[in-house]
């Protein structure tokens, strides 16, 4: 299960890291934030508690997680606005001391 979603762990981990490089800090977390507790554990746990899978259904919230961060991630990159953080930032120049 994992194998399939692999390519969706490296660009929801490279996009981040894109982000956060651009000053753009706050979305990388609230996507973290989102699919760690809003879907990863959420589906996990109604899957355990109320259909009594074993634990390699388990995977399968884990797999629905990636897939949800790579596509908030891709909408967030593509959007643009990351690519502005900086403008509006009064940015230290060593030669003004």
């Amino acid at each position: 299960i994992q194998a399939f979603v692999e390519p969706c762990v490296a660009i929801s981990t490279v996009i981040p890291g894109i982000l956060k490089g651009a000053g753009d800090t706050r979305w990388p977390f609230l996507i973290s934030a989102i699919g760690m507790w809003l879907v990863r554990i959420t589906i996990a746990w109604i899957v355990i508690r109320f259909f009594q899978v074993g634990l390699v259904v388990i995977w399968i919230p884990m797999a629905i997680d990636w897939i949800v961060r790579t596509l908030i991630c891709v909408v967030r990159y593509r959007g643009g606005k990351w690519l502005h953080l900086w403008d509006d930032m009064k940015v230290y120049d060593a030669k003004e001391g």
